[in-house]
């Protein structure tokens, strides 16, 4: 469970936020984040869009973290939207590059709820070695629903995860999300 304040701001043409909270395990620990978005449209019509987006996370007990995404979009509608999906992960903790790849289809049902489709392989390089390992296949469906004003929300992702460690056996999982926003989201 995570709790954290976060503040944003728009300059020059990038989202900045900057979170800073607490993470509930064995005992209180405290993190942050900085995050950096930038939207590069490809056409007038802006349908064809790539986002580039880079966290940067801190956290007392496993060190810091880099995450760099580079998201290829295409709305079909303003209710369809497919995404192609570029991640590399970098802990310093262990010294461990991880990378994934995946496609997404998003499905606005209405203002108040979404679906969400994707299918992510991901892959691991320990300990900074010069090869990466595909490590494990993700595919789930995510709905999300907006319960009251622009505050609070609720999603259910069901989903199948199919890891190397395990013989590429097949396990379900199941995530369930609270998300409450305080200011104006």
């Amino acid at each position: 469970t995570k709790a954290g304040l976060n503040y944003y701001e728009r300059v020059f043409e990038t989202d900045v936020r900057l979170t800073a909270g607490f993470d509930f395990k064995s005992k209180l620990v405290p993190w942050t984040n900085l995050k950096f978005k930038n939207d590069i449209f490809l056409s007038k019509s802006k349908r064809h869009y790539i986002q580039i987006i880079n966290d940067f996370y801190g956290e007392t007990l496993d060190g810091t973290e880099h995450l760099a995404n580079i998201n290829y979009n295409y709305s079909f509608s303003k209710k369809l939207i497919f995404r192609q999906s570029n991640q590399s992960r970098y802990r310093d903790k262990d010294n461990s590059f991880e990378v994934s790849q995946g496609i997404s289809l998003f499905h606005i049902i209405d203002p108040k709820q979404s679906l969400a489709y994707a299918y992510n392989a991901y892959f691991k390089n320990p300990a900074a070695i010069e090869t990466y390992f595909l490590d494990r296949h993700i595919i789930n469906v995510n709905y999300r629903r907006r319960l009251f004003n622009k505050h609070y929300y609720a999603s259910i992702a069901p989903g199948l995860i199919i890891p190397k460690e395990k013989s590429w056996e097949v396990l379900t999982s199941l995530q369930i999300k609270l998300e409450m926003y305080f200011g104006n989201p």
